[in-house]
Order: structure tokens, then C-alpha cells, then sequence
């Protein structure tokens, strides 16, 4: 039965062991609080999840540099969130995603104020009369229709 438990973490970790993502992420760490591994194994994944996260980083701030910039672009703020979370977990806390969250944050702000306000002018030029709703159409008591421009 051992043998098999051997095999088995082996060919779990091997499906696991290369993970591109945040989730490829959180999957093997939730695979390795199950799975018994050696500490070594274990170190070297953890030197990997680094060399993510400092990719992921760097992407993050280039991403915050462009949102500057361009309305367009999205923060990934759900992401940087998880991202915090999952580095706990491994063991490798890092304080500038919370930076960079504050920072991504008050630029969704600002664009969230922005759309709030675009909002209320088209709703203000939804509710202005044009023109022709603010003068009668219909003349009276035999004035012409001139009479009303």
C-alpha cells in the first residue's frame, strides 16, 4: 500500500508540478498541505513561486503605468488580492502587492467617479428641453406660428 502512495503523489505532483497561474498556484499548494513531499521539494517549488510572484510584480507595475495613462486598461485588482493571499500561504509574504492594490484601487476610483459623472450629465441632457419642447407648437387665438420663434 505504500508503494501506491508513492506512485500516487508522484503522478499527482507530476500533473501539478508546473503551474503558469495563480490557480495552477493555489492548486499545488493545496496539493502539497495533502501530499508528503521532502523538504527539499518542497524548497525548490517555493523558490519558483517567487520567480511567479516577482513576474507577476513586475507585470503589475507596468499594468499600474499604463493605467495612468490609459482609461482602457484593466487593473487586476481580484487577482492581486488572491496573488496576497497565496503568498502567504507559501511563505513568502510580499508588502508591495498591497501597494500596488491601494495604488490600482484609487485609480478604479477615480474611473469608477468618472463614469459616476458622465452618468449625471447624460441623465441632465436626458432631462433639458430641446428647443422645440420649450415653445408651443400649436399658435393661439389667431396668432401665427411666428409669432412663437
Amino acid at each position: 500500500m505504500e508503494w501506491r502512495r508513492g506512485e500516487i503523489t508522484v503522478a499527482v505532483l507530476g500533473q501539478l508540478d508546473n503551474p503558469v497561474d495563480i490557480d495552477g498556484w493555489a492548486v499545488l499548494r493545496d496539493a502539497l498541505d495533502i501530499v508528503e513531499t521532502t523538504s527539499e521539494y518542497q524548497d525548490e517549488l517555493q523558490e519558483r513561486f517567487e520567480e511567479f510572484l516577482d513576474s507577476f510584480t513586475s507585470e503589475a507595475y507596468d499594468t499600474l503605468e499604463a493605467a495612468d495613462d490609459d482609461y482602457e486598461v484593466d487593473l487586476p485588482l481580484t487577482e492581486l488580492t488572491e496573488l496576497e493571499e497565496l503568498a502567504t500561504r507559501w511563505g513568502v509574504p510580499s508588502p508591495e502587492l498591497g501597494s500596488l492594490y491601494r495604488d490600482m484601487a484609487e485609480i478604479q476610483d477615480r474611473r469608477d467617479e468618472s463614469e459616476e459623472e458622465q452618468r449625471r450629465r447624460d441623465r441632465r441632457r436626458q432631462n433639458q428641453p430641446t428647443l422645440w419642447d420649450a415653445v408651443e407648437s400649436v399658435p393661439h387665438g389667431g396668432a401665427s406660428i411666428f409669432d412663437h420663434l
